[in-house]
Parts: C-alpha cells; sequence; structure tokens
C-alpha cells in the first residue's frame, strides 16, 4: 500500500512524535487518535511506512528524525522506533543521548538477532559500520575503529547509567545485554 505525505507535514509529525508524551491531551479520543496514526506510521516493523518512505528516490525519514524518534519521551515511541529504523542506521542510534532504557534494549537485541541471521555476524557488523554506511549517518567520518570505540564507550556508559537506577532484579536485562552478540562482538573489536 503506497501512502501520500507532504514532507513538511512527515516533519512536523516526526517532532510532535518525538515531544509525545502520554496523557498529554485532554481528552482520550484525542490520544486515541494520534496513537492509532502513529501505530500505521511505525509499526514496530523494519517495513514501517516511515523505515520504507522515499522522496526523490532518498529515504524521506532522515538519521537525523530517526534520532529524535529513538529518543522521544514516549517510551511506546521509541521502542517502535527502535524496531521500525532501517537496520544501518541502527548504529548511529546507539551512539545518541538521552535513550531510555526501553530504546537502548530494542536495538542492540534488534542487532544481535541481525548477527544471528546469517553465517558470518562479524561481516554484517563490519558492513554497518563501513564508509559508506556511515557516510549516510551525517556524523563526521572517521576510521571503524574509531567508531567501534565510541559505540562501545557510548554502550558501557548507558549500561553504568542504567545499573546504577535499577534494582537486583532489573540488573538481570542488562547482564543479558551485556553478553548480546553485538556487544561482545563490539567488546572485542575495541580490546
Amino acid at each position: 500500500q503506497e501512502y501520500m505525505l507532504p514532507g513538511n507535514l512527515l516533519g512536523a509529525f516526526i517532532v510532535i512524535m518525538s515531544n509525545w508524551q502520554k496523557g498529554e491531551t485532554t481528552e482520550e479520543s484525542e490520544e486515541n487518535n494520534i496513537m492509532a496514526l502513529l501505530k500505521q506510521l511505525v509499526t514496530g516493523e523494519k517495513d514501517s511506512v516511515l523505515s520504507t518512505a522515499m522522496r526523490n528516490g532518498k529515504r524521506a525519514v532522515s538519521v537525523g528524525e530517526w534520532v529524535l524518534l529513538a529518543t522521544a519521551n514516549s517510551d511506546i515511541i521509541a521502542k517502535k522506533a527502535a524496531l521500525s529504523v532501517p537496520d544501518i542506521f541502527l548504529p548511529r542510534l546507539l551512539l545518541c543521548c538521552g535513550m531510555s532504557i526501553t530504546s537502548l534494549v530494542t536495538m542492540i537485541e534488534r542487532l544481535s538477532k541481525l548477527g544471528e541471521s546469517v553465517s558470518d555476524p562479524s561481516k554484517l557488523y563490519n558492513e554497518l559500520l563501513s564508509t559508506s554506511a556511515v557516510s549516510e549517518w551525517g556524523l563526521q567520518k572517521g576510521n571503524r575503529i574509531t567508531i567501534k570505540k565510541r559505540l562501545h564507550g557510548r554502550i558501557a556508559s548507558y549500561l553504568r547509567i542504567f545499573s546504577n537506577a535499577m534494582t537486583d532484579g532489573e540488573q538481570d536485562e542488562l547482564n543479558t545485554i551485556e553478553r548480546c552478540a553485538f556487544v561482545t562482538w563490539l567488546a572485542s573489536e575495541v580490546s
């Protein structure tokens, strides 16, 4: 199914979603309408409207807009964004500041599942950090070693921050993340 949506409207909607806070509307029906539209655009699937949208042969949703969605105030929106973002942007989103634990865990699990779905996970992860992939991120170019170190440092920082705020029972989830395929691969690459 094909949708037509003006670029300015799409951009405005992304900003609204990234700042959305549950319970912000005065009427429950208004919130339900907004959440229904969100579910249409960001389905939590790799082939969602936002992840497949194209404009003049390029992605209609920029990496900057994916950053807004992945760091959204609403955990629901952040998680759906983490599930919907094109694979090539996943490592870039892990470099974001201000991500919720839900978004972080979802992205790392998704990267690990990607690795498990191929015969050579190291090759896949290196492709996600290739020069051509990084050029789509809109960041300063850097070599793979630098990017791997930045990613490893950011993930380690998030895990430290979140572990300080968790109870012992919740720590298990973070310990599982530390043992995920992507995180262990990254740690072996920078050590």
